[in-house]
Order: C-alpha cells, then structure tokens, then sequence
C-alpha cells in the first residue's frame, strides 16, 4: 500500500523543506522518519513522496497534487501535520476518512506551532483507515481485531447519543442532516440549543484565539530564519509573523484563557454524550483562496478541535451545491 507525507514531517533521506523552495536552508535530508513513517514501513506500506504543505505548514491552500515524486498522488494513505485543519479540509475535498490525535505527541519534523501541533492520516475509505490507525498508535498485532469506535454496538439496543453542535454562522443545512442520518443510522443526533447557550460565546471566540496562539508561536520558530530569508517568505504568512512579534502578554493570556474554556466545555458534553460532532462546510474554491478572511470562516469550525487538543475523526457528507461537507466527530482521549 502506498502512502504520502506533508512536507512538515521526517522522512529519513529526504529533506524536510515544509513547502518551501529555499534549498539553502533545507537542503540537508533527515536523518530519522516521523514515528508515524516508520511505522507504516515497518508494516511494509510504501512511500510514494511528498505532498507540499502550505508555507512552513501555516494556512489552508494545499493540494494533494504536487508530490515531490514520479509517483502518482493518488496513494491511499497520507499523514501530515493537522495544526491548522488542512488534514480534514483535504479529507472533506477528496472525500477521505481522517483521524486526528491529540496533541502532546513529539512530531519528526518542522514544528508549526508547538503546543498546538498533532499528527493526523487520512485514508481513502473508512475501512482503510480502521487497518492504519492500529499499525501508527502503535498496536499492529491488533490490528484485525481492533474495535470500530464508530459502529453500532451487536450487543445492544442503546443507540449512540451524538450532540451535534450548532452555533451562530455554523447552522446545518437539511441536507448535511440527512447525510448524518443516512450515514450514521445508529446515531441519535441530537443538537439541544440550550444545552449550547453556555459555550456559544467561547466556541465564537475559538478562531481568534487559535490565530493569537499560531502567530505567537509561529514569531519566536520564524524570527531567526526571516532575518536571512525575509524576501523569500509568502505576504501573508509574513504577516502573520510581525503580528506575533507585536502581540501583547495580555492577548496571550486571554487566547490561553479560552482554550482552557472550550477543551473544558467539549468534556463537559462528553460526560453528556458519546460523540461531540462539529460540521464543516466550506466552498470548494476557499482552499485555493489565500486571503486571511477566506481562511478564517473556516478556521472558526476548525478551531475547537485544535485548541482542545482532543482526538477527531472527520468523515465526508458529500457536497451541496459549490459546497463540501464533512462532519468532526469528537471523542474522549481515554477512548
């Protein structure tokens, strides 16, 4: 089975140059892979290349079609890097299954922002993904017997209770609801507006405080580098750059105050229900955008999932009209 990297991760003999052509700085290749590339070699799957990732991994506009290989693109399996939910973006584009682990996991390769950085594999079909995720979570021997988090349970008539979170701007349509239904007729997809009415406030406040965190972080990796390739780096990652530079010790705080809040409120509804489950819906043509407006009405159903830290399935609906649809399935780390 073949599989593709994002060029923000290791891969032993190849250079990590994380979208970037400044060869000067990252001409040397890596010495050791990701864990996550051993492992799947190690389960006899093939590198087939490259996939180049937005700048240095920041932003959303990426392609699956430049592979830095004579391979074909097309492999089944990909791994990268989900900081900025370009995995699950990609995933809901191309119509594949993907599974995001919680941060706190050492990454191979180029950091893009430390403390908010997580790994993530997007296989082609769910069945797919079921025989990855055991061989990259380390369980191989279980991966035959390994147990589907999304099934039905055989011996039981207890359906699933699914909150399905809804908040100002992010409404689902009737047709995302009817993929849900069809999809997941195992699911009693619930979405209790009041039970909302205590985090909307901090789920609106997710996006920003995701930027605050990336562009803080993202200064301090970056500032060494631009003082020798500045010219070389896109406007608007550059931007984001200077305003990490200007950002103050108080908005910081403030960003951090709200992560705090929404991983505390997505476990509040996991005490609640078994799946927190977030849509994303997005025209097509935004991931080819590259203004920051285009990027963040996606980043703000993005978000809760990066600043929790908490693992997620995304799972393609389809597409309405110009629009793709895909739904995060949040679940408790301790599962």
């Amino acid at each position: 089975m073949a599989f593709t990297v994002e060029d923000t991760m290791d891969v032993q003999g190849v250079p990590t140059r994380g979208g970037m052509s400044l060869a000067k700085l990252f001409d040397e290749p890596a010495e050791v892979s990701d864990a996550w590339v051993e492992a799947l070699k190690g389960a006899n799957c093939q590198f087939a290349g490259k996939v180049k990732s937005p700048p240095f991994g920041h932003g959303l506009a990426g392609c699956f079609d430049e592979v830095y290989s004579d391979s074909s693109s097309a492999a089944p399996i990909h791994i990268g890097i989900d900081t900025y939910g370009w995995g699950r973006c990609m995933g809901a584009l191309h119509g594949h299954w993907v599974f995001r682990a919680g941060v706190g996991r050492f990454i191979g390769g180029l950091p893009i922002v430390p403390s908010l950085d997580s790994p993530a594999v997007i296989a082609s079909n769910w069945e797919l993904l079921r025989q990855v995720l055991p061989i990259v979570l380390g369980h191989r021997e279980s991966a035959s017997t390994w147990k589907d988090p999304l099934a039905a349970e055989a011996d039981t008539l207890v359906r699933k209770r699914l909150l399905l979170v809804e908040y100002a701007g992010h409404v689902t349509s009737p047709a995302c609801r009817q993929s849900i239904r069809s999809r997941f007729p195992h699911f009693d997809c619930q979405s209790p507006i009041q039970t909302l009415a205590s985090g909307r406030r901090i789920l609106q406040k997710t996006s920003g405080a995701f930027v605050t965190l990336a562009e803080r972080e993202a200064h301090y990796i970056h500032r060494y580098w631009l003082s020798e390739y500045e010219s070389s780096y896109p406007p608007q990652l550059l931007r984001r750059l200077q305003r990490g530079a200007r950002l103050s010790a108080v908005s910081v705080a403030a960003a951090r105050d709200v992560q705090r809040q929404v991983r505390r409120l997505l476990l509040n509804w996991l005490d609640d229900w078994d799946v927190v489950a977030l849509p994303l819906i997005f025209k097509k043509d935004n991931l080819l955008v590259t203004s920051d407006f285009a990027e963040g009405s996606i980043l703000s159903q993005l978000a809760p999932i990066q600043l929790s830290g908490l693992p997620a399935f995304s799972i393609p609906l389809g597409t309405e009209q110009d629009h793709v649809m895909a739904l995060q399935l949040i679940i408790r780390a301790d599962c």
